[in-house]
């Protein structure tokens, strides 16, 4: 994909017309499937940016793809960027304002681990670390139900995913997957319980 249709589908992405942003997110997530995007390190950084916005976008159907269109491109992404797109949806989660942002970054980490197959040789292994601490931090504070729920099926999804391979030796796990084997919500419960479960055959 040229330069000046790269240029013109991160404008889009900005419209104040939900289907020019809607189409945007689409094309790139056509073109990330094709392999037929080049992306230099500028427009990379400008296709994250707006992104992560639109996360924060009012219409649903947007919020929706740009979900997947962020699930779809961390594969796509070297370390440093990669972490740093993680970080960015960690901290949207910790720090956003909004319940809906919050459970939208949440969503969109979740879709990008649970998806995750590197092709820069991201190392599986590497989130894990990246992501641990900051997971064990959310979850260990005041946040929204559907948040809880997010982080742990990420965190059995990793548990399943490195087996013994990777030592979960992580401050603070023991805790918050107790803490939350026990919350009087059914759905958060189990998700912590069946961590456990699995923390333990590790």
């Amino acid at each position: 994909m040229s330069s000046v249709r790269n240029a013109d589908l991160i404008e889009k992405m900005t419209s104040a017309d939900k289907d020019f942003r809607f189409m945007a997110i689409n094309d790139i997530m056509e073109s990330l499937k094709n392999k037929s995007i080049t992306l230099d390190d500028t427009t990379e950084n400008q296709l994250i940016t707006n992104l992560l916005k639109l996360l924060s976008d009012t219409n649903a159907e947007v919020q929706n793809l740009d979900v997947k269109c962020i699930a779809l491109l961390v594969n796509y992404l070297a370390q440093p960027r990669l972490f740093s797109t993680l970080d960015a949806l960690c901290k949207k989660i910790s720090e956003g304002e909004e319940e809906n942002l919050r459970d939208i970054s949440a969503i969109a980490l979740r879709s990008s681990i649970i998806d995750f197959n590197s092709l820069k040789n991201v190392s599986f292994h590497g989130v894990v670390d990246r992501l641990m601490p900051q997971m064990i931090s959310i979850l260990a504070s005041n946040s929204d139900y559907s948040v809880y729920e997010q982080l742990l099926d990420i965190i059995s999804h990793m548990f399943r995913r490195t087996g013994n391979k990777l030592e979960f030796n992580y401050d603070g796990l023991n805790d918050v997957l107790f803490k939350h084997a026990e919350s009087d919500k059914y759905g958060i419960r189990r998700r912590a319980q069946q961590a456990l479960a699995m923390y333990a055959e590790l």
